[in-house]
């Protein structure tokens, strides 16, 4: 067990890091290609923390070189921290590759911060700015463009400087963390009040350009090179995308509905206070000022579910209720021999034209 200074004192900063070399003997019998590996230091005490396994080189198998096997972290529902199940004999590659897509769609799990920005951003997506104002309600293949334009641009942003960073482009850590907390305050004042409107998919794909080095962080420590670090990197990337568009699809349906039902001020108002509360919170902390704001900002994760089953629940009651009112308010076919049929006609023509009644009587 040793003791080195590592980082860089541009970017990371100097710092000093424990580096342990042990041998781990298996029992009498065991397939030395086919086992679990129990692993807990760390992992237990720290919910967050996660173990990247890799296999320096395996001579005895297709690679000579660096590979990724898999990923111990704790069971947050379980609290058990359960041994990785190691295979050489069935190729590593491809287990480590599906590892790195699980650690991808838990890196944005876990990543409240990141989720909060895209979905801040996408808050305002379904509505008309009219006077830096938001108003009413696009149509629904206009907001679906604007929420796609905003979730693609977002990862070819981040896309781009996860890869420069996972190869080793310096990145200044605590910067990056502050610039992030940044992206979600803008994100929040934008829903309030249009700060951008048209160019939330341009503003995406500037700050997507630092989450992604946030993204990198994961990578940058397991040394990989070559295919292997291509691999993992696709791995990763393909993770990361896929929980956004999970969140995506789950949040942003309810939201159109809301907003097509003119009940979405409100709760656009509430939520873009909140993320600005949170980000503000977040920015402190990451400037070297900690806070009871960061603290529980880090923990709202656990909110995510009865959130969104929330937010479907009121849409649909809402979007029920809207319909049957409707329903009911339909006017019936009008006759000229029915009583008031004048008035009648002229309600029509008024709905049909716009035109005053007054004018039409």
């Amino acid at each position: 067990m040793t003791v080195r200074t590592t980082g860089n004192a541009a970017t990371t900063g100097c710092y000093q890091e424990l580096q342990t070399i042990f041998t781990l003997t298996p029992p009498a019998g065991t397939d030395l290609r086919s086992f679990d590996l129990g692993y807990n230091a760390i992992v237990d005490r720290v919910a967050t923390h996660v173990v990247i396994v890799t296999v320096g080189s395996d001579i005895a198998g297709e690679s000579a070189g660096a590979s990724t096997i898999g990923t111990i972290s704790r069971d947050t529902v379980t609290n058990t921290v359960q041994p990785l199940h190691v295979d050489l004999g069935s190729g590593g590659r491809y287990h480590g590759f599906l590892s790195m897509i699980t650690l991808g769609m838990q890196h944005i799990r876990e990543g409240t911060d990141h989720q909060l920005f895209l979905l801040t951003l996408l808050l305002p997506a379904p509505l008309l700015a009219r006077n830096r104002r938001w108003t009413g309600a696009v149509g629904a293949r206009r907001a679906l463009r604007r929420i796609t334009s905003i979730t693609v641009s977002f990862t070819l942003g981040h896309s781009v400087t996860l890869a420069l960073g996972a190869v080793g482009v310096p990145v200044p850590q605590q910067l990056v963390e502050a610039l992030i907390a940044v992206s979600i305050l803008v994100a929040a004042a934008h829903a309030m009040r249009p700060l951008f409107p048209g160019r939330e998919a341009l503003i995406a794909a500037a700050f997507g350009l630092v989450h992604g080095l946030a993204f990198s962080e994961a990578l940058r420590e397991l040394h990989l090179s070559g295919a292997q670090l291509m691999l993992s990197l696709l791995g990763f990337n393909l993770g990361i995308e896929a929980m956004q568009l999970i969140i995506v699809v789950l949040v942003l349906p309810p939201l159109i509905l809301l907003a097509r039902a003119n009940r979405y001020r409100t709760l656009r108002l509430v939520a873009a206070a909140a993320t600005a509360v949170a980000a503000a919170g977040w920015l402190a902390a990451r400037i070297g000022l900690p806070n009871t704001v960061a603290n529980l900002a880090d923990r709202i994760e656990i909110l995510a579910i009865p959130v969104v089953l929330g937010l479907w629940l009121v849409a649909l009651a809402i979007t029920i209720r809207d319909r049957r009112q409707q329903a009911s308010s339909t006017p019936s076919p009008v006759g000229l021999d029915q009583p008031n049929s004048d008035h009648h006609w002229s309600l029509l023509v008024n709905r049909l034209t716009g035109l005053p009644l007054a004018e039409i009587e």
